[in-house]
């Protein structure tokens, strides 16, 4: 394999090299930024997605002059936001103005259908085997103190009399 030195000194000046890196430059520009090779801009989205992006940089320039922690503050406001606003939209039913429910409520009502069977024999054997003595104990005993009070009331009527 034949190696061959050439030293690029020998062949450009100062101002030739700078005058192609410029171009490289250039070059690299409209076929990164502009998806093209003849530096045309293709579509009204490519204008969009060029501007956004030049101005997405120019606001954050600005907003680091003036709110120095920027990120920090939008990362913790983000994350509160999202423990504590996103569960209405993430679990959002639907209503007169809403044209569709969320996702999360359509799969959870889509999963509480196919357990339907499985909820029935749980729910039934549930109740079949719940103690209800104290809350029956629970009830007569409020039953008689009413029923208590109530004769106290009378029998304070009658004495005052």
């Amino acid at each position: 394999m034949a190696q061959i030195e050439v030293n690029i000194d020998d062949y450009l000046s100062e101002e030739d090299k700078r005058e192609l890196v410029i171009e490289t430059f250039k070059e690299r520009v409209k076929k990164e930024l502009f998806k093209s090779s003849e530096g045309t801009i293709e579509s009204d989205a490519e204008v969009q997605r060029v501007i956004g992006n030049i101005t997405a940089q120019i606001v954050m320039n600005e907003v680091r002059k003036y709110i120095p922690d920027y990120e920090r503050k939008i990362k913790e406001n983000t994350i509160s936001s999202l423990n504590k606003d996103m569960s209405y939209y993430v679990f959002k039913k639907k209503d007169v103005w809403d044209r569709e429910e969320s996702l999360a409520i359509t799969y959870m009502n889509e999963a509480i259908k196919e357990c339907k069977e499985g909820f029935k024999s749980r729910i039934k054997e549930a109740i079949a085997n719940y103690d209800l003595s104290k809350e029956i104990s629970e009830q007569i005993g409020n039953e008689f103190s009413e029923m208590a009070d109530t004769i106290y009331k009378l029998s304070n009527l009658f004495y005052s009399k």
